[in-house]
């Protein structure tokens, strides 16, 4: 194959560069647990705080609430395996 007869840099395939937010996504991935529960324990935290304990403990219920119509919402199935599983322990 002589020089004319390759490819012209038009016609390969360039790859698309790894953005920052991929390459920290790449990098926090493995990791997303324990930083989604320290923010949490900080958020948390700072309520106790600020609000006091049993505003803060409001606030939690109200968001497990949330969070329960949501799965409900999304899957109505798991919401109520979900719900046998807290039965057993009443």
């Amino acid at each position: 194959m002589n020089v004319r007869q390759q490819a012209s840099p038009q016609a390969v395939e360039k790859q698309p560069k790894e953005s920052r937010f991929s390459r920290f996504y790449t990098w926090v991935k493995p990791y997303s647990g324990r930083i989604i529960w320290i923010l949490a324990g900080i958020i948390t935290a700072v309520l106790f705080l600020t609000i006091g304990f049993w505003r803060t403990i409001l606030i939690v219920i109200l968001a497990l609430i949330g969070y329960a119509i949501g799965v409900y919402k999304d899957n109505p199935m798991r919401f109520m395996r979900w719900l046998n599983i807290l039965k057993r322990f009443s």
